[in-house]
């Protein structure tokens, strides 16, 4: 007899991120870890692999690196902050981040810090901190936000 797929088996939501972005990587890998911990299904699709994986969503390799894509189970769409906000809400440790980066007033505020690469420019600055032993000095841009 066939098993056929019903919703519960569907993921909960898939993820879309950049593996080619240490930053990236490293907070996906952290993710990931919740989400196995308490059993959560989340499919992890790394787009610097599979560049076309948001093609039916009309959105090519290049674009869907520069930010975050999570697809929920009904199908939907979502990028950046709001992509964030869905994915923390589901993964245990993080639901009330992702509900306070959801909520009216700071989502606009989630927008403003996840576009302007905020995370990204504090985690280079420390990441060059560590490397010079205590330097200050910023290191070169890399280019992409994530």
């Amino acid at each position: 007899m066939k098993s056929t797929k019903t919703k519960s088996d569907a993921p909960l939501l898939t993820v879309y991120y950049d593996g080619s972005c240490s930053l990236c990587r490293t907070r996906v890998a952290i993710y990931k870890i919740a989400a196995r911990r308490e059993a959560v299904p989340i499919v992890w699709r790394d787009v610097a692999e599979e560049p076309e994986a948001l093609a039916e969503f009309g959105i090519d390799g290049e674009r869907a690196r520069l930010r975050l894509h999570v697809v929920d189970a009904d199908g939907g769409l979502f990028a950046g902050a709001d992509a964030f906000a869905l994915l923390w809400s589901a993964l245990p440790g993080y639901r009330r981040l992702g509900c306070l980066a959801a909520a009216p007033g700071f989502n606009a505020l989630a927008h403003a810090v996840y576009e302007s690469g905020l995370a990204r420019k504090v985690h280079r600055l420390r990441r060059a901190f560590r490397r010079r032993g205590g330097a200050s000095a910023p290191p070169a841009e890399e280019g992409r936000a994530s």
